[in-house]
């Protein structure tokens, strides 16, 4: 499943310290939609635990500690609870994500993007019928957000086992949005999954 880049609009200049943290989360993001393109099935749910830290991990709080502190003085900045949940869905770790992303969601119920995103880390959790449902409310919100009628098609392909509906949303898909960016990965699919692939 692929996740949306975010724009925001610059006015002014930004102070270096929150430049720096909006090029760092810029990266993140990329590498996360890198991966996201790369693969669309959930991820293994075997882990291996460990109490050292590896090098990732040390970068990755480095990362959000400084998100964190600045949390402490604004903690229902909506787009700052977003950031340090899509830091935590790029470190993979689906619970802390979601739980940024719906507080994120609780000052700003509208936000498509957040609520896409909260959506696919409850899929990568595992929980397909939850995703879903936030799929479903991002579409309500906003019916032509082409990365949620994505997302949809997976979850119902891989999650529901719905072929037939995975099918109907991806051919919606390409028909609202001709010039759909990933357009030749959803033909693909479709024409798999026609052709009894699954």
């Amino acid at each position: 499943m692929n996740r949306q880049a975010r724009t925001n609009t610059l006015q002014g200049y930004w102070p270096a310290s929150q430049a720096y943290i909006l090029a760092v989360i810029t990266l993140v993001v990329g590498f996360a939609l890198g991966y996201l393109v790369r693969g669309s099935g959930q991820p293994s749910t075997t882990s291996v635990s460990s109490t050292a830290q590896n090098p990732t991990e040390q970068n990755a709080n480095a990362t959000v500690a400084p998100m964190l502190r600045q949390l402490q003085q604004t903690p229902r900045d909506p787009q700052l609870l977003a950031q340090i949940g899509n830091h935590y869905f790029d470190s993979k770790d689906y619970p802390k994500a979601i739980d940024y992303y719906r507080k994120s969601l609780e000052v700003r119920p509208g936000d498509v993007d957040v609520r896409t995103d909260l959506g696919t880390a409850l899929w990568y959790e595992g929980n397909a019928d939850e995703a879903l449902k936030e799929y479903e409310q991002s579409l309500r919100d906003e019916p032509n957000h082409p990365q949620t009628l994505f997302n949809v098609g997976i979850v119902k392909w891989q999650g529901k086992k719905d072929v037939q509906g995975a099918i109907e949303t991806w051919e919606s898909l390409l028909k609202r949005f001709p010039d759909y960016p990933e357009r030749q990965r959803v033909e693909g699919l479709i024409k798999q999954l026609k052709s009894g692939g699954a």
